[in-house]
């Protein structure tokens, strides 16, 4: 995570979209991509534990705004299918219910979290939730009145 433009994923209308353009310019997010245990290696960080005390740990407020910043890409990096094919149900089962603690603790503390960062975290519990039942998929295809 240590891409020296790293602000390159928020010029863009979504964190998503700036992932897929950067990924055309930066190899790196295409070998992630590649990866076999690309959903293991960016999990880790996925813990309301361990971001509350990364966030903790910084006085200045530019200082969490980095830490914040680097969790939201992992969670949108997380979200890519590249990523979630990689995992079971189970495992999707657990990260949905640390995602959900999450953007809670996001929502109690809007003075630290933007749009952006929320949106980050509901794209991955949708986006897992779609993994874990199928049939969330076929929604889009039906009308509703």
């Amino acid at each position: 995570m240590n891409y020296p433009l790293n602000f390159d994923f928020y010029a863009y209308s979504s964190l998503k979209e700036g992932v897929v353009k950067v990924s055309k310019e930066f190899n790196g997010l295409i070998e992630l991509f590649n990866r076999d245990d690309n959903f293991y290696v960016l999990l880790k960080y996925i813990n309301l534990v361990l971001i509350q005390n990364d966030i903790n740990s910084k006085i200045y407020t530019e200082e969490k705004g980095e830490v914040i910043y680097q969790y939201s890409l992992i969670e949108c990096l997380l979200s890519f299918d590249e990523c979630l094919n990689n995992s079971t149900k189970e495992e999707l089962l657990l990260l949905k219910e640390e995602m959900a603690k999450i953007l809670n603790y996001k929502i109690s503390n809007p003075e630290l979290f933007s749009v952006y960062s929320k949106g980050a975290s509901l794209l991955l519990i949708a986006n897992s939730l779609k993994k874990i039942t199928p049939e969330l998929n076929s929604l889009k295809k039906r009308k509703f009145l």
